[in-house]
């Protein structure tokens, strides 16, 4: 009984490593890399009247005076993509994408059940910049850098990464 109580203190009291940034729908300005300059994150809803409507990220940065698309670089495929979708059933979110504020930075987690499982996958990315200038990549993109697995099944990942994503 006294092991099951230190589990317990330690799983469930211990602090979080992160916090969640809340987004509004619309316009969010934020400081994602620390430079001092906001830039900006478009949240919206797309509805279609089946129970299947989804939420859209986009992501827009300032390079030399011109707005930029911050990209996401699909972990599987390794192409960018400018705008990242949730994927919703009648009564779970199967796909989304947080920020995080964690340890002074911000990261981009995509949190994901594969068809037909019960794990929720959480893909966690960092803000990269092309220093290098390499031609057809875009000034700053979101890049995984680290995958875990959850613990427990879940039907919901906003669920799922309140109770394991964040620790």
């Amino acid at each position: 009984m006294k092991w099951m109580s230190i589990f317990f203190f330690l799983f469930w009291v211990s602090p979080l490593k992160a916090e969640i940034i809340e987004l509004e729908y619309g316009v969010n300005a934020l400081d994602l890399d620390g430079d001092g300059i906001a830039e900006q994150v478009i949240k919206t809803w797309r509805e279609n009247f089946n129970a299947h409507g989804y939420k859209g990220y986009l992501f827009i940065g300032e390079e030399n005076g011109v707005s930029n698309t911050i990209t996401y670089l699909s972990p599987e495929k390794k192409i960018h993509r400018d705008m990242m979708y949730s994927s919703e059933r009648a009564e779970c979110t199967v796909q989304d994408y947080f920020l995080l504020q964690k340890e002074g930075r911000v990261e981009l987690v995509r949190a994901l059940i594969p068809f037909g499982q019960k794990k929720v996958h959480f893909h966690y990315f960092k803000l990269m910049r092309n220093k290098e200038g390499i031609p057809g990549d875009p000034h700053r993109y979101w890049m995984a850098y680290k995958n875990k697995t959850s613990q427990y099944d879940h039907c919901d990942v906003i669920r799922a990464m309140k109770l394991e994503g964040l620790r």
